[in-house]
């Protein structure tokens, strides 16, 4: 399980795969990370801005990820407003952050073009 703060199609290998995006709670999205995911937020203030929402320790880690439809699963924090200040706790005023769950299945998952 991996927690991100974007989704990009470089995440996968090019081929045939379905993505499903379902938006989660808060209280959806601590509980599908629990204690064991990596973490995939590159940027210090917004690991602090996830970890303040969710409850739990976000450690920043700039990686590339690519999720393997077989057993990947993904908790994206999709943050939309104004640039996080240097040093932010908290979400600026006009800001919020979604959570959704992303799954890629692949043609031997059953999927259909």
């Amino acid at each position: 399980m991996y927690l991100s703060n974007a989704f990009s199609i470089n995440m996968f290998k090019p081929e045939d795969y379905r993505v499903n995006l379902r938006p989660l709670s808060v209280e959806e999205a601590r509980e599908m990370l629990g204690q064991d995911f990596v973490s995939c937020v590159g940027r210090e203030d917004t690991a602090r801005v996830i970890s303040g929402i969710l409850g739990i320790e976000v450690p920043v880690n700039r990686v590339n990820v690519e999720l393997d439809p077989d057993s990947d699963y993904m908790v994206v924090a999709q943050y939309s407003g104004p640039r996080l200040e240097d040093g932010a706790v908290e979400l600026p005023d006009g800001a919020k952050i979604e959570f959704w769950f992303v799954e890629i299945w692949s043609r031997v998952q059953g999927f259909v073009l």
